[in-house]
C-alpha cells in the first residue's frame, strides 16, 4: 500500500514536470531573436526541471516523515461487570488522527439497555490529562439489545500523544484497567 501510494506521489510529480516542459506556451517579445527564444526557452525547462525534482525530493522527505505508525494493543480482556452486562476491552488502537478502544458487552439478560456515556475518559497516567470520548458505534442513547450475545463496538477518543507511554483507561464511574503501558 505505501509503495503505491509513493508511486502514485512520484509519477503525478513526473507527469506534471513533463507537461510543463513540452507544452509550455512560448511568447516573444519585440526585438527578440530565435535564437535567444531558444537559449531562454532551455534554460526554463532546465529550471523547471530542477524545479520539479526539488519538489519531488520535497514530497518524498516530507511523505517519509508524515507517515506515523499505527499500534495496535491487544488486551487481555479487562472487564468490568454490573448487575446487567459485562463489558470488555480487547484493544486499544493508536493512531496518528484518534485512539479507538475496542469492546464489547455481554447482557445477563434479555433486553437489557446498552449505550457507551459522554464521561467515558482515557487518562495519561504521567500527565493526568484525561481525554473524554468522541464517537461511539453504539451511540449515547440507550438501546435495547435483544438476547444475550455479545456486541462489539468501538469508542473514539482524541489521538494520543507520542510520548504517552502510559494510561488508564475509565468507563466513567469505573476503570477497565489501569496503568497499561502501551509504549
Amino acid at each position: 500500500m505505501k509503495r503505491v501510494l509513493l508511486f502514485s506521489i512520484l509519477s503525478f510529480i513526473s507527469i506534471n514536470s513533463m507537461s510543463q516542459a513540452s507544452g509550455g506556451q512560448i511568447t516573444r517579445k519585440k526585438g527578440v531573436t530565435n535564437s535567444q527564444v531558444t537559449n531562454s526557452t532551455n534554460k526554463s525547462a532546465t529550471s523547471s526541471k530542477q524545479s520539479e525534482k526539488a519538489k519531488e525530493s520535497k514530497a518524498i522527505k516530507s511523505f517519509s516523515s508524515n507517515k506515523k505508525k499505527t499500534e495496535v494493543i491487544n488486551l487481555n480482556h479487562a472487564s468490568i461487570e454490573t448487575s446487567t452486562h459485562k463489558w470488555s476491552l480487547a484493544l486499544i488502537i493508536l493512531s496518528p488522527n484518534k485512539t479507538v478502544l475496542r469492546k464489547y458487552v455481554t447482557p445477563k439478560g434479555n433486553n437489557t439497555s446498552i449505550c457507551s456515556t459522554r464521561d467515558e475518559y482515557i487518562e495519561d497516567v504521567s500527565t493526568g490529562i484525561k481525554y473524554y470520548i468522541v464517537k461511539s458505534s453504539i451511540g449515547f442513547e440507550r438501546k435495547k439489545m435483544e438476547g444475550t450475545g455479545t456486541q462489539y463496538f468501538d469508542e473514539e477518543y482524541p489521538p494520543l500523544p507520542r510520548d504517552t507511554k502510559c494510561v488508564s483507561v475509565s468507563s466513567g464511574y469505573s476503570y477497565f484497567v489501569r496503568n497499561l503501558k502501551i509504549r
